[in-house]
């Protein structure tokens, strides 16, 4: 029985970044990509597509990222900048990482660190989406319709 693609969502700010990150897995592994921009299109695609490894490149602010790995259910890979065992490569497996894999990496390395935690997902038994990530979501958009209504009763008031 053939098992399914894994399934990969890689988070970068810039499509230059999602792009070479793909480029890099795609060279040692065949699985289905999702890209996302930022912590809340990722939430929207972990929602729809519950990817097996998310990939996020390390960013400049910490704080968001935390928030993320510790509401997402999927195994989380920090990709940065820093040598493997320096206190911020520690940092993001303390706050919740599976994994840190800094720059330049070959691709065969990152692919089997990103097949490895996969398999270990795939593995586990199904689970649903995490119920703190929908509610954040479901939050965020309740708060986007508050701010519509409001703006349309003002405008309807003139």
């Amino acid at each position: 029985m053939a098992s399914r693609p894994m399934k990969i969502l890689i988070v970068a700010p810039h499509w230059r970044s999602r792009r070479s990150l793909r480029d890099l897995l795609s060279a040692g592994l065949r699985a289905a990509y999702f890209e996302a921009d930022g912590p809340a299109e990722a939430k929207s695609v972990l929602l729809h597509e519950s990817p097996d490894v998310v990939l996020v490149a390390e960013p400049d602010e910490t704080e968001p990222l935390e928030r993320f790995i510790r509401a997402t259910g999927e195994p989380v890979v920090v990709f940065g900048k820093a040598r493997a065992g320096s206190r911020r490569a520690t940092h993001w497996v303390s706050a919740g990482a599976a994994a840190y894999v800094s720059r330049p990496i070959p691709a065969s390395e990152l692919a089997g660190v990103v097949r490895s935690l996969g398999e270990a997902r795939t593995a586990a038994a199904p689970e649903a989406p995490n119920a703190t990530v929908v509610d954040d979501w479901l939050d965020g958009l309740f708060e986007y319709l508050r701010g519509h209504l409001a703006r349309a009763q003002y405008l309807d008031r003139r």
